[in-house]
């Protein structure tokens, strides 16, 4: 799906042709090539308005992008029990079209004990969202 590239290459500040960086960074973008997606080209392929940095207080990172049909569209990847509790809705990977559908109590309830289990196993996660808007206001914490 065309979001999930742009998720995972747009909102990030690693070059993988350099050495160093941000571990988790580096391992999506090292991830993404592995998949045979060149990072940069993706990158230049979407327009890239805006961008908040992660901090430790949002425990998130967001951008603010242009998808491929001209929609803006802000790109957030950051901490699975964050994202998730901002999220709404889901993409239903078993469509084509990446439909969204609601996120059901139960969904929410398994995903959030995924979560903690992953983490009582010493795991990251990372959550990935996208909201198509026509606003980015920094200053805005949800």
């Amino acid at each position: 799906l065309p979001i999930f590239e742009q998720l995972t290459c747009v909102n990030s500040t690693v070059n993988p042709a350099k050495k160093g960086g941000n571990p988790t960074e580096l391992a999506i973008t090292n991830y993404m090539q592995d998949c045979n997606f060149d990072i940069m080209q993706v990158r230049n392929k979407y327009k890239k308005l805006d961008d908040e940095p992660f901090s430790s207080s949002r425990k998130r990172m967001s951008t603010y992008s242009e998808n491929e049909k001209g929609e803006k569209v802000m790109l957030i990847k950051g901490a699975s029990e964050i994202i998730l509790e901002c999220s709404s809705h889901i993409l239903d990977l078993d469509s084509e079209e990446g439909n969204l559908i609601d996120i059901t109590k139960t969904e929410r309830t398994d995903m959030e004990k995924a979560i903690n289990d992953m983490a009582r196993q010493s795991l990251r996660t990372i959550g990935i969202a996208y909201k198509i808007t026509n606003e980015f206001n920094k200053e805005d914490k949800n």
